[in-house]
């Protein structure tokens, strides 16, 4: 069926362009006539065979780059005597990413369009899986899911290793108990593993009318569909953190339909506007389950099978209404917008643990079975502008934006974690509320034709916090507590030269906290001064600048940079400082008539400061502290070239593009006091001056993806309509990834984790092990990974404009 379907576009494609050849030409008009239709557009249709590796799913992510017949068929028709027309217009017929758009009207009194495409993404083309599925429920193969429990209960329980007093889970060499226990479970995996393919369609259409009865009213109706459809991927873990992590190929079938209405009325001095916008999300999956590979058996340590909710159906609708009017004094205008969205979801809850031991229901504490989420928005901006002399433009600016969550409190009695992690509790939700508004005023002065001053300040306050719920028996007040972000800006063009103009930019920020109180510092979760970034108060710098050199007619050289900085002073952990810079050319040259040349770079770096500590019990001192600076650096680089051989007859294009990106994570102790040689009892923990070995920094392995991309393109033009070009271009694709690249079935069991590490990333001991702790990592995985391609393409097509 879907060869069928893919020919018959081809056949209808190639049946218009055969009709639109065949018309008369028209030797004073560049379009085609057809009975009282003019008609102009153009038909290409060609092949393309691309060859090498092509294996990962990067190369054809959202692309259909199979070898084939594309083309693409563009059509505008307007008549002769009367104000009709259409348009049509068509890419890749028949193939994965194929499109198609087409209206008619009228012009001046109304117009409908519509439109379908399709996307493919790929999400991996590596990964594999040890479940069967139906529908939303993954089991294992019946004939081996008790092998493979058995399989891995003799991995845990094989002999393991204690050096210089401390328990770990396994030592090298490794015994013969586990080698043999390893090697079953393995063979066990290989008998059970099966392609999942990770890859899904998006297919995309929309339907609209714009009618305009009058020069100054008009209506706007829409529809819009977005369809995903195939399979991706999911992490999830059994009952509760500790549990078995899993990576599952679930199945996703959803569609979001939004509505759109708009009324405008304008005229020269006023106007206003009424939209509406309506969309609404639903999905075919509430959830999924999905059985545990190293366990059949139910209690109140052990969950047998799992289940994980999927996104939720929801909708939003918003009614906005906008208006401008021209003021009597001083030019002035003023813009106003009012908005108000209401977002609704009210699917039933959805537990995620299967396990009978475990109870659980599916109403909370106040006998709901529905979340009844509810959260408004309220939205109003104004803008004022005024010029009231000729050098000189003020603008002024207000919002208001009111986030009111009415979602009732929620209370689930009974939370008890599975793997025995922690204490029976009960869960509550607390949905919070904010509001923020802020002003900014503006000015412009020019009081030359080389030179533009601007300055401005904005002030924006956001009061957060404010707990509600629909019942006292549960409601936690919380904090409430707000911040303030004011910032000047300042931004300077010049002129001065035919041959030099430029603009610089500064911007200085700050943000200050009300009301907030630390959270008590914890053991397991929380460190003392380490507010979230969203909030914390920083001092910023923003400093900016564009640069251009038209010196001669054929070359023009522009050069700019951009430098940013927050820094977060009133943190002790967490992120501490960030910074930001870029740099970079372009440049363009045509030395002679029938050559132009041109070339760009950028480079751009972040690097970021973050401090943390190891921190337990009975353990809480500075040399545990550790401090981690990451950094991301980015090229581009593009060189091309256009080669006018002949005139109008034959062109010859060629161009080169990279892009490199490379992350850094270096750690360090700046505390570190090294743990003395013969060091007894739990390392690290002989004495709080030494640094533990759980809290021991060392850099990680870098991080990099490569993309280039070489091509030559050329087009002769057989007659001014008739044309054919081919072409060659070669795409490589190069990632390393230490934290994705090594993903295989249970790769816990497989992991070799040195213990601990000086300054240096040097193992201060002779430790080394599957894992530190009593029992190994309980992780499957998909491998879902995506490594590099180098592939080459020949493409050649004809061309004809009408």
């Amino acid at each position: 069926m879907g060869y069928a379907r893919r020919w018959a576009c081809v056949a209808l494609a190639g049946l218009v362009a055969a009709c639109l050849f065949g018309t008369t030409p028209n030797p004073a008009r560049a379009e085609q006539e057809l009975l009282d239709w003019r008609i102009e557009g153009g038909a290409e249709v060609g092949f393309f065979q691309p060859w090498g590796n092509r294996s990962s799913s990067e190369w054809d992510k959202y692309r259909d780059m199979t070898s084939g017949v594309p083309s693409e068929v563009n059509i505008l028709g307007e008549h002769k005597t009367k104000p009709w027309f259409f348009e049509f217009s068509t890419q890749n017929p028949g193939r994965t990413d194929q499109w198609y758009e087409g209206g008619f009207g009228y012009y001046g009194l109304f117009k409908l369009d519509g439109g379908w495409s399709q996307i493919p993404v790929t999400v991996s083309n590596t990964g594999t899986t040890i479940f069967s599925r139906s529908g939303d429920t993954f089991t294992i193969n019946p004939a081996y899911r008790n092998t493979l429990v058995n399989n891995y209960a003799a991995v845990t329980t094989a002999a393991g290793g204690n050096v210089n007093g401390v328990a770990v889970g396994y030592i090298f060499p490794l015994s013969a108990g586990m080698n043999t226990a390893l090697t079953n479970l393995q063979n066990t995996l290989n008998a059970l593993e099966q392609p999942a393919p990770l890859h899904y369609m998006t297919n995309f259409g929309d339907a609209n009318a714009k009618f305009t009865p009058t020069e100054n009213l008009r209506f706007d109706f829409g529809w819009e569909n977005i369809h995903r459809q195939g399979s991706t991927q999911l992490g999830t873990v059994i009952g509760s953190p500790g549990g078995a992590v899993q990576q599952l190929d679930i199945p996703i079938d959803n569609s979001t339909n939004e509505y759109k209405f708009g009324a405008q009325f304008a005229n020269q001095t006023f106007g206003v506007q009424f939209n509406y916008l309506g969309s609404y999300f639903s999905n075919q999956f509430n959830g999924y389950t999905w059985q545990n590979p190293v366990t059949t058996t139910n209690n109140g340590t052990n969950t047998a099978q799992d289940r994980v909710s999927a996104p939720p159906d929801n909708s939003s609708n918003t009614f906005a209404l906008t208006g401008t009017s021209a003021l009597p004094w001083w030019r002035s205008r003023i813009n106003g917008t009012l908005a108000y969205t209401m977002l609704r979801q009210n699917d039933t809850f959805n537990y995620s643990t299967q396990n009978p031991a475990l109870i659980r229901t599916n109403t909370n504490a106040e006998g709901r079975s529905n979340a009844d989420a509810q959260v408004n928005l309220y939205n109003a901006n104004f803008v004022l502008t005024s010029r009231p002399l000729d050098e000189l433009t003020l603008t002024a600016r207000y919002r208001y934006f009111d986030y009111q969550n009415n979602t009732p409190q929620s209370a689930f009695m009974n939370n008890v974690y599975a793997e025995g992690v922690g204490p029976a509790e009960t869960a509550i939700t607390f949905p919070m509320r904010y509001h923020t508004q802020g002003f900014g005023l503006d000015a412009g002065y020019r009081p030359n034709n080389w030179l533009t001053l601007n300055g401005g300040y904005a002030y924006n306050s956001t009061n957060r916090g404010n707990f509600q719920g629909s019942s006292s028996d549960f409601d936690d007040p919380g904090q409430s507590f707000s911040t303030t972000d004011q910032a000047f800006k300042t931004t300077l063009d010049l002129f001065p030269w035919e041959w030099f103009n430029a603009r610089l930019g500064y911007t200085y920020s700050w943000r200050t906290l009300s009301g907030y109180q630390q959270p008590a510092p914890t053991v397991t979760d929380t460190l003392p001064n380490a507010t979230p970034y969203i909030y914390a108060p920083y001092v910023g710098n923003n400093l900016n600048g564009t640069f251009e050199f038209p010196i001669w007619e054929t070359v023009t050289p522009s050069i700019y940079a951009s430098y940013q900085n927050a820094n977060l002073s009133q943190n002790q952990y967490g992120l501490l400082n960030t910074n930001y810079w870029t740099v970079g050319f372009n440049v363009d040259w045509n030395p002679i008539k029938w050559l132009t040349l041109g070339a760009d770079f950028a480079y751009e770096t972040y690097d970021n400061w973050q401090a943390g500590r190891y921190w337990t019990a009975t353990l809480n001192t500075p040399t545990n502290g550790w401090m981690a600076k990451s950094i991301d650096r980015f090229y581009t680089i593009g060189l091309n070239g256009t080669f006018d051989i002949l005139p109008k007859k034959l062109v010859v294009t060629a161009g080169y593009s990279a892009s490199l990106g490379y992350t850094n994570i270096n750690n360090f102790n700046p505390n570190y006091v090294p743990i003395p040689a013969g060091t007894t009892g739990t390392v690290g923990n002989a004495s709080a001056a030494y640094t533990n070995a759980s809290g021991a920094a060392y850099n990680w392995d870098c991080v990099f993806n490569v993309f280039q991309n070489a091509r030559v393109v050329v087009k002769y033009f057989i007659t001014e309509k008739l044309s054919v070009r081919g072409g060659f271009a070669w795409e490589g694709y190069r990632e390393q990834n230490y934290a994705n690249d090594p993903m295989t079935q249970f790769m816990g069991l497989t992991e070799v984790i040195p213990t601990y590490y000086n300054k240096s990333g040097i193992s201060t001991g002779s430790l080394s092990g599957l894992t530190t702790g009593a029992s190994p990592i309980q992780g499957n995985w998909l491998g879902a990974t995506v490594p590099g391609y180098n592939a080459y393409i020949i493409s050649g097509f004809v061309r004809y404009d009408f």
